[in-house]
């Protein structure tokens, strides 16, 4: 049974979580932990007031923190708005959860804040570049490399998901594929090792032993090729154009600690030089296994002890630049705010804008 009453307080917990946690970060850049773990506990405690189902309650909380780890791990967003996602996700109604949310509102509120917000800095990002570098992002999007690489960890992990949620008995849609794939691509540089697109090439080879009959179909093959496209385009174009769109440029002496790099410090012939990373994401493993980076590409951003390694080979005469690229900081406090008034005020669909 779900108390109106009690559920009021979900709305009035995420308005007040989502309204002071949108104005610290855009006021501030940052979320505080005052804010966000309260509104964790408060979630658990509403969910007993409105007896909802903890199954449901604690599976939607479970991916919450998933996705929001791996965006954390892929450099997509900080810890703070990992956080933030998951008390939002928390707080969300039980009365909410129906068999559109599949089975977590988590999903709904990635898509419904994720979508417009790409749209937006897609925009940017197209008026912002200049047509060179829109042919250089392309031009590298489109390496035959990079294409049969990601081909090949996309294949391997499609049928992974699908003997995952088969034996959870849950449905895979196109939906759950391509954001399931999107996250598990912008976490493989972080967590696997170089020799990862050997390891998926050998899984899907198996795969297309044990499931040829099902992988020659052309309605599969279609649907692939059109999740390979998806995901060149928005692992790839998307995210090379953002790199000259959201990067500021540094002098060596502007270097803070816990700055994310856009470009990476390599030794060579016993001088530091450094070349791009296009944020940081799977473009690494696939272009530049090669590269011993003198830095850690941690997902903490540079440290203390590597702007001081960085000065003292600049006093010795042994660097051949004078600053280098960081990442611009992105609110995605007001954008998950969002997701979540998107997603309550669509209750019947996991996309809002499929409503429309």
């Amino acid at each position: 049974m779900v108390f109106p009453g009690i559920v009021a307080l979900n709305f009035i917990a995420i308005a007040l979580v989502g309204l002071s946690s949108a104005y610290t970060d855009l006021r501030f850049g940052k979320i505080p932990n005052k804010e966000v773990f309260p509104a964790i506990f408060v979630g658990f405690v509403l969910n007993y007031l409105n007896q909802g189902n903890w199954n449901l309650f604690l599976i939607n909380g479970l991916f919450a923190f998933l996705f929001g780890f791996v965006l954390f791990l892929g450099r997509l967003w900080s810890a703070a708005d990992s956080k933030l996602f998951l008390a939002l996700a928390l707080l969300f109604p039980s009365s909410f959860y129906n068999h559109q949310f599949v089975f977590f509102p988590s999903f709904s509120i990635i898509l419904n804040a994720f979508i417009p917000a790409f749209f937006g800095l897609f925009l940017f990002a197209l008026i912002k570049t200049s047509m060179q570098q829109k042919l250089v992002a392309l031009k590298s999007t489109l390496h035959p490399k990079t294409i049969a690489s990601i081909a090949i960890i996309l294949f391997a992990f499609y049928w992974l998901l699908a003997l995952l949620f088969s034996a959870l008995n849950i449905p895979l849609d196109f939906f759950i594929i391509v954001l399931l794939l999107f996250f598990f691509v912008a976490a493989v540089e972080v967590i696997f090792p170089r020799k990862f697109v050997l390891v998926m090439a050998v899984v899907a080879a198996v795969f297309l032993w044990l499931r040829f009959g099902e992988a020659a179909q052309p309605e599969f093959v279609l649907n692939f090729l059109l999740i390979l496209l998806i995901m060149l385009f928005l692992r790839f174009f998307v995210l090379h154009l953002g790199f000259f769109s959201f990067g500021t440029r540094k002098k060596i002496d502007e270097l803070k600690p816990g700055m994310v790099l856009l470009e990476g410090v390599y030794e060579q012939d016993g001088f530091l030089e450094k070349k791009k990373l296009f944020f940081p994401s799977l473009v690494n493993v696939l272009q530049d296994i090669k590269t011993n980076y003198v830095f850690d590409l941690s997902v903490k951003g540079i440290s203390e002890e590597n702007i001081a390694l960085l000065k003292e080979a600049r006093r010795e005469g042994k660097v051949k630049f004078h600053g280098l690229l960081v990442q611009e900081t992105i609110p995605f406090a007001p954008i998950l705010f969002i997701g979540v008034l998107l997603s309550l005020a669509c209750s019947d669909a996991i996309l809002c804008f499929l409503v429309f």
